[in-house]
């Protein structure tokens, strides 16, 4: 998307082949691609400002409405600048929309107070990442229940609830006009097996936080890493029962101090977007991960909310503790990560591939998904594969199809027509 939109050849607003899911970081990436050219490091490179900004959303929303001092805000916003390695690696993912919401979350909280804003804001965020809506079901029943003057706030979120549904139309409308607009479309099916949706839960959130060993591979990582520590499950048990103790001694209070309002948005928000991935019909593996993104945010939750109830010197220490050893374990595994990624040096198979292809002078193919779209970027889109199974740009089935004769076809059944190569362990196979 990013390729095309730099050379002004499509409009894509929502993904291709989705009729959701803003193009955001295609639009974000395709000015460095038109003054510098295509590459992975420039698709990544708008994740860095994005990884700075939802650290620093947070840390404001700590300090002006927790109150936390310097230090404080800084060592719970850690958490979100030091994840795990396989957030650390998800949130430089360019597959859509997996860091953004963490930044949307405390985002939204700022706007709090202005509806109008709010409801605009609320729009592109559920539009560019559907699960966001959480966040705002969760500062709407906080902002509420926690009002003085409640039919005051039911009607202040009804005019952010106006704003926000026109703005969603317009943008859903809008979409109609995006290249590629439709085939998937975002949906949700609540599940009655929810005792299944609570095991991969367990697991998920296990993996996201680091609570156990686990071997990456399992997550979709190429090199064999083991990460995660049973400590970490420790500091957050702990992070979780300091901030229950907190709650409950100052019960009669807590609703009435607003220093304690945002470490029960975060944490309400965690647990809407727990329940609503265990409740939710779906046949559960590695990629489903994605939409539990924003539990990165469990951790500076819990401490938002002991450290915003005027906790005791004791409390306030075991709160720093399991914060440090969070931060400490997860910069440790990321550094250990990258040292061993670096030793190694993996063969980029895919950039091979399509080295040869270019080489070939192959201008178009088929591929499985997963490969097809991959392959047509590294060349920088001179080489046009097709997908074999989810089609996201049909015209490139269709020149596929115009030109079987002359297409190479890559893991895509026998080679009985055509010369068979070899490509670090990639079967492609060349037309005669």
């Amino acid at each position: 998307m990013a390729i095309d939109l730099s050379h002004l050849k499509t409009l894509p607003i929502v993904m291709y082949g989705q009729t959701y899911l803003l193009a955001v970081i295609a639009w974000l990436a395709a000015p460095l691609f038109a003054v510098f050219g295509p590459s992975i490091a420039l698709l990544k490179a708008p994740f860095v400002p994005i990884n700075v900004l939802a650290v620093g959303a947070l840390y404001v929303v700590l300090r002006k409405s927790a109150r936390l001092g310097p230090a404080a805000s800084a060592l719970v916003s850690a958490t979100i600048a030091l994840p795990t390695v396989v957030l650390s690696q998800s949130f430089m993912n360019a597959s859509g929309g997996h860091l953004e919401p963490v930044l949307y979350v405390p985002l939204l909280f700022l706007l709090r107070r202005r509806p109008i804003a709010l409801g605009l804001a609320g729009a592109f965020v559920i539009a560019h990442r559907e699960v966001t809506a959480v966040a705002l079901i969760g500062l709407a029943v906080i902002e509420i229940s926690r009002a003085d003057d409640r039919r005051a706030s039911v009607l202040r979120w009804l005019e952010t609830a106006g704003v926000l549904a026109i703005a969603l139309l317009a943008i859903r409308w809008v979409a109609h006009w995006s290249t590629n607009y439709g085939g998937l479309e975002a949906g949700y099916t609540p599940s009655i097996d929810i005792a299944n949706g609570l095991l991969w839960l367990a697991r998920d959130t296990s993996i996201l936080l680091g609570l156990a060993p686990h071997d990456l591979r399992d997550t979709g990582f190429v090199l064999p890493f083991v990460e995660g520590s049973t400590v970490s499950l420790i500091a957050v048990g702990l992070l979780a029962l300091l901030a229950i103790a907190t709650v409950a001694r100052r019960w009669q209070t807590w609703r009435r101090d607003a220093r304690t309002e945002a470490g029960e948005y975060l944490t309400l928000v965690c647990a809407l977007v727990a329940l609503a991935f265990a409740g939710r019909e779906m046949t559960h593996d590695t990629l489903l991960i994605r939409y539990l993104f924003i539990l990165a945010l469990v951790p500076a939750a819990l401490a938002a909310c002991v450290l915003s109830g005027q906790p005791s010197g004791a409390v306030r220490a075991l709160t720093f503790a399991a914060l440090v050893w969070l931060a400490a374990a997860n910069g440790v595994a990321n550094a250990k990560y990258y040292r061993a990624l670096s030793d190694a040096r993996l063969p980029d198979r895919l950039g091979a591939v399509a080295t040869f292809l270019e080489e070939q002078g192959m201008t178009s193919g088929i591929a499985p998904y997963w490969v097809a779209y991959n392959l047509t970027f590294r060349t920088g889109g001179k080489v046009h594969i097709a997908s074999s199974e989810l089609v996201r740009i049909p015209a490139y089935q269709e020149e596929y199809d115009a030109h079987r004769d002359r297409a190479v076809r890559i893991d895509v059944g026998a080679c009985d027509a055509g010369r068979e190569v070899i490509v670090r362990d990639v079967r492609i196979c060349i037309p005669q």
